[in-house]
């Protein structure tokens, strides 16, 4: 007998066990794959400027538990109202993640069955973020415009007193001299 007679021969007395892989397989994949309901996922990558950006959670995101504390951010009850109604539809918190890439790139997507709307999602998603994230250094920035306003009306008050305006008059004439 022949090497090719042999072969096909053996082939012939394994055809089950060949049957399987090459043809009962891939149709069976096949059919669970348009089985399935469609999935669509929009990312946003934000970029962390550690130089300028004074949040201790962001100094070091890729420390442990920093991602973690951003995750707890990202998935807050407030944020994910928030998001819903400024992108016109409910979001599943368990269909948002939150990736940190490396030290300077966190990664936010969110999945869902319906194209439609999906980059106004992750975006109201990302500028929601970053405004939870750097809420706290926005309060201090606010407490010192404050406490600054406050110094300035207390200023502007002694300018306008009747001492000040004497004090004024007088070194003006003391000028004209």
């Amino acid at each position: 007998m022949s090497n090719g007679l042999l072969v096909l021969a053996s082939a012939w007395r394994y055809r089950k066990e060949l049957l399987l892989p090459t043809v009962l397989l891939p149709v069976l994949m096949a059919g669970y794959t348009l089985s399935q309901p469609p999935s669509y996922t929009a990312t946003a990558l934000l970029q962390v400027d550690t130089a300028r950006n004074k949040s201790p959670l962001l100094q070091e995101i890729d420390r442990p538990g920093h991602g973690e504390a951003l995750n707890r951010i990202l998935h807050g009850e407030s944020l994910l109202q928030d998001t819903a109604h400024d992108a016109g539809m409910r979001l599943d918190p368990r269909r948002v993640r939150l990736t940190v890439v490396n030290d300077k790139l966190i990664q936010i997507a969110y999945t869902s069955p319906q194209e439609m709307g999906l980059e106004g999602v992750v975006d109201a998603l990302a500028s929601n973020f970053i405004y939870e994230v750097l809420a706290p250094e926005r309060l201090r920035i606010e407490q010192r415009l404050t406490a600054t306003a406050q110094k300035l009306n207390g200023l502007k008050t002694k300018l306008n007193s009747p001492e000040a305006v004497t004090a004024q008059a007088a070194d003006v004439a003391r000028l004209r001299l």
